[in-house]
């Protein structure tokens, strides 16, 4: 039996494609960091203007900024990592806040207490 397409054999090596209106919600997620960093009167590294680029640019070509399966869902226009250093650059969330939280006030721990049928005065002699 003959395939009608070469590439039927083979899945594609990019993996599942991403949803196009994910793809375009990213790309403002991307533009949406870059205003709120101006508005703050912040100035954005190079470091950080290089990242945005590239993600943009990834996004606009292959409508995903990332390919390796262990950075996130492979449906996904950006990897777990890439929306936390937006959320970063946004504003919107602080650069390890757990940690520093977490820091701040240890938790207390709870005593766990069994729950038996019997009642207590059973055990007194």
């Amino acid at each position: 039996m003959a395939h009608d397409h070469p590439s039927d054999d083979h899945p594609s090596p990019k993996g599942p494609s991403t949803d196009p209106k994910l793809t375009k919600r990213a790309l403002r997620a991307v533009a949406r960091a870059r205003k709120k960093a101006q508005m703050r009167g912040e100035t954005l590294s190079d470091w950080e203007e290089d990242f945005l680029s590239s993600v943009e640019e990834r996004l606009n070509i292959y409508g995903k900024a990332f390919a390796d399966p262990d950075k996130g869902a492979m449906c996904a226009p950006l990897s777990l990592r890439q929306g936390l250093k937006l959320k970063e650059i946004s504003g919107t969330k602080k650069p390890d806040a757990r940690r520093e939280k977490a820091q701040d006030k240890p938790k207390p721990r709870k005593m766990w207490r069994t729950r038996t049928p019997l009642k207590r005065s059973a055990f007194k002699s």
